[in-house]
């Protein structure tokens, strides 16, 4: 035999033999699934009918000559579902801009603020509690409260 066609004929019967042995692995027998209800005691099977992840390894031990027998089986592990998390809402503190006022001496620029009805003079990267002020400029100021930051447009003085 020519050793091209010898080659052929290896691999196919190679393919073969291990499609047999994985087939012979797989449950896929209609014959031998249990019904899942028995007549007499009528007692519920925990077996998984049908699935292709249930693998058969009853098979017979080729040096021992006899069958083996595993309970579980079963490929699939229980999903833990995670919870939903609440954002909660935060209640910002009143804020109100008014504008900056320039020191003459050090030439430094100063915020003019309201928290909560409380006028205050700040600065930049200035935390006042939990309040920082990142930056502001002539006509608006960006403030960061618990990890969230808004910006604030100046208003008018009542």
């Amino acid at each position: 035999m020519n050793k091209k066609k010898l080659n052929i004929v290896l691999v196919v019967t190679l393919i073969s033999i291990w499609s047999y042995v994985s087939v012979s692995l797989i449950d896929t027998d209609a014959s031998e699934v249990e019904t899942g209800i028995s007549k007499g005691d009528k007692e519920l099977n925990t077996q998984q009918v049908g699935t292709p992840d249930a693998l058969k390894f009853d098979y017979k031990d080729p040096f021992l000559e006899t069958k083996r027998t595993i309970e579980n089986t079963s490929l699939k592990r229980p999903v833990r579902k995670a919870k939903p998390h609440k954002k909660e809402e935060m209640r910002w503190p009143e804020i109100k801009f008014y504008g900056l006022v320039r020191n003459k001496d050090n030439n430094r620029d100063f915020a003019l603020i309201d928290i909560q009805t409380k006028s205050l003079v700040v600065r930049q990267n200035e935390i006042i509690g939990e309040l920082e002020v990142l930056t502001y400029c002539a006509d608006s100021i960006m403030v960061s409260y618990k990890d969230e930051t808004r910006t604030y447009v100046k208003t008018l003085q009542n």
